[in-house]
């Protein structure tokens, strides 16, 4: 793989403030990219607009500048993403591809709730609906690895493309070839290869395959689980004051990143 450049990505959320776990992917994906010569690219996932704020987007970029980030490609600031490099303007190009979806007959309209799937089987494949946002979304039966079965959302209710779907195609559509996510998005990288591997060669699928993924352990708080916004955990500008130098988060992360991308892979 190293024979070619090498594209990665950063992909925060602004759904909240970002925490010691965003760093050190963030630090760690820098550091494997600049090793090898590659290129870096920031990618915002700003397209649930609900989870949005303005000063998550604040945050993200004042932190990026503390850690001494700096990328290749992408927004350079929140001004830049909302003109030029928003999700939200992708909107098309994600409607484009779950119609390739759609024409292939792998996608169908379900009119379910996850309570009325604990409850009963989804007959809704075979009800062929029609779409009608906030009543229903569009999902895929995939098979995954070690003959796992799952359903995946890839239009949500709200009338949005979902996460995966816009993961697939963002990394498509920007060359990646390389991804370094955490161990608790194994799941994610099964899902987006079957994902891939449905739509064939409709979209430059085909090249997912060949994306590189290297999954990190989770950096974990005092009570041994994962550091997350969803679990509450302290944000890096309670911890690290901005005022301040980064030279503590560094000392912190610097063993744990080089161990990793020193390790044989």
């Amino acid at each position: 793989m190293f024979g070619i450049m090498i594209i990665s990505r950063i992909a925060p959320t602004p759904s909240g403030f970002l925490h010691v776990g965003n760093a050190f992917n963030f630090l760690l994906t820098s550091a494997w990219v600049r090793r090898n010569g590659g290129r870096l690219r920031l990618r915002i996932d700003d397209l649930d607009t609900t989870r949005t704020r303005p000063e998550y987007l604040e945050d993200l970029f004042e932190t990026l500048a503390w850690l001494g980030l700096n990328w290749d490609e992408g927004p350079k600031d929140v001004q830049d993403l909302v003109l030029r490099h928003s999700q939200t303007l992708r909107r098309s190009r994600y409607l484009e591809v779950l119609q390739d979806f759609m024409r292939l007959e792998v996608a169908y309209v379900c009119v379910c709730s996850r309570t009325d799937l604990e409850k009963r089987p989804c007959l809704c494949r075979e009800a062929k609906n029609s779409f009608n946002p906030g009543l229903s979304r569009i999902r895929v039966d995939l098979d995954l690895p070690g003959a796992v079965k799952k359903t995946v959302t890839i239009w949500r209710q709200e009338g949005i493309p979902a996460y995966q779907l816009v993961s697939l195609v963002d990394d498509l559509d920007h060359g990646v070839n390389l991804i370094v996510r955490g161990e608790d998005l194994l799941e994610s990288t099964g899902i987006q290869r079957a994902l891939a591997r449905l739509l064939g060669n409709r979209q430059g699928a085909e090249r997912f395959e060949s994306i590189r993924f290297l999954h990190h352990p989770l950096i974990q708080g005092p009570d041994g689980n994962k550091l997350s916004k969803s679990r509450g955990a302290d944000a890096l500008r309670v911890l690290f004051p901005r005022s301040g130098s980064n030279e503590a988060l560094l000392e912190l992360l610097e063993p744990e990143i080089s161990r990793f991308i020193d390790s044989p892979r």
